[in-house]
Parts: structure tokens; sequence; C-alpha cells
């Protein structure tokens, strides 16, 4: 395969994390308010999807030698959406279950 299609599997696989992440936010928050399991194991795959993204990404770019500028400053951009929208939506899940024998305090 080409340079050029590797710099764009690899570039493509780094902003893939953005629909990723916002995707597993609904699903989490839909998971929360419907109490459907469904929605809550789509979120755990696609948090999990995102964060191998994030893995393989990097060493895609160094495997095949396609490391640019603009992947150099497009990965922690990426980083900073996904850790922006993931932790809150981590935070609000945790302090939503209220008396849950699950809950930190019980």
């Amino acid at each position: 395969m080409s340079s050029k299609f590797h710099s764009y599997f690899v570039n493509a696989l780094t902003f893939s994390r953005v629909p990723l992440i916002f995707a597993f936010m609904v699903s989490a928050i839909l998971a929360h308010h419907l109490n459907h399991a469904g929605y809550a194991i789509a979120a755990c795959v696609l948090l999990t999807l995102s964060g191998f993204s994030d893995l393989f990404d990097g060493k895609l770019a160094r495997k095949w030698q396609v490391v640019s500028t603009f992947g150099k400053l497009a990965d922690p951009l990426m980083d900073k959406v996904f850790f922006i929208v993931s932790f809150p939506t981590l935070l609000w899940l945790i302090s939503a279950q209220g008396d849950n024998a699950f809950h930190a305090g019980a």
C-alpha cells in the first residue's frame, strides 16, 4: 500500500476519536435515563474503541513512517477532546447513582 494511504488511514484513526467519544457520551446518558443494558454495553465499547484509536494511531504512524507535523498537533488535540468529554460524563454517571450499593460511600 502507498504511503499516502497510510497517512490518510492514520489521520482518519486520529479523528475517529471525536465521534466515538461523543457517541459514548450519548450512549452513557441514554443508558442511565432509559436503564437499558444495551446502551451501557455500547458506551463501554465506544469508550474502548476511542482509547484504542489513540493507542494505534501513533504506533501505526511510526511503523509506516508517516509521522507528520499535522499528526503531531492533531493527536494531542483529539486527546483533549477525549478527556474533556469522557471525564465529566463518567463523573456525572457516578454522581447520578445516588444510594446505589456500588456507590463509593456505601
